[in-house]
């Protein structure tokens, strides 16, 4: 009947009104973690700068880099160059100690000290250090710069350093006077693509 059909549409269409109110809602949460996330690392990065501030030790100002990331769930790993141009070697990851052990337990080496293979941060078809990097698959760049471990305690020492396989990894290069001295690794899950610039 005529009277069914306009109880039907009405209903329809206030269906259709609330599917686009959830939706909205979805927008609108999605957009306040976009800003508190942005606002975690102004204020990480605010806290940098205020140790540089204070000091121009580099040791310290990689630690307080690491720690203001560690607090946004963000793992952070700085490679610096040695007198070889061709030698990148990891300085600093921001992990527990405890943990930290464990990983050099379980990997057999030393991670503090590490060489990175060149083929890992040389990418052939770009500048690698002339721009940033971001990289959806952590577990594949790990297995490929440790060859000599098997890919399950890779994935295992990973797992206890708080990375897994869907964890967003971004390299930047560290420059002075247009010549890099370094990369920093950001990996994380709160990490995306469209972040890049802001970091």
């Amino acid at each position: 009947s005529a009277n069914d059909r306009s109880l039907l549409r009405s209903f329809a269409d206030q269906a259709a009104i609330a599917v686009q109110n959830a939706r909205l809602l979805e927008a609108e949460r999605q957009k306040s973690a976009e800003l508190a996330r942005s606002n975690a690392v102004i204020a990480a990065l605010s806290q940098v700068a205020s140790r540089l501030g204070e000091t121009l030790n580099l040791e310290q100002i990689i630690e307080t880099i690491g720690s203001e990331w560690q607090h946004m769930g963000v793992t952070v790993q700085f490679a610096l160059f040695s007198n070889d141009p061709k030698a990148l070697v990891i300085k600093y990851i921001s992990v527990e100690p405890e943990i930290l052990n464990l990983a050099e337990t379980m990997f057999g080496m030393k991670i503090i000290g590490f060489t990175l293979p060149e083929h890992i941060w040389a990418a052939q078809d770009q500048p690698f250090f002339r721009k940033s990097l971001f990289i959806t698959d952590t577990l594949s760049k790990a297995i490929l710069a440790l060859p000599s471990i098997t890919p399950t305690v890779v994935e295992f020492v990973l797992t206890h350093l708080g990375l897994t396989r869907h964890t967003s990894l971004i390299f930047l290069p560290l420059i002075i006077n247009d010549e890099p001295f370094g990369l920093m690794q950001i990996a994380g899950r709160p990490l995306r693509r469209g972040g890049l610039p802001a970091v």
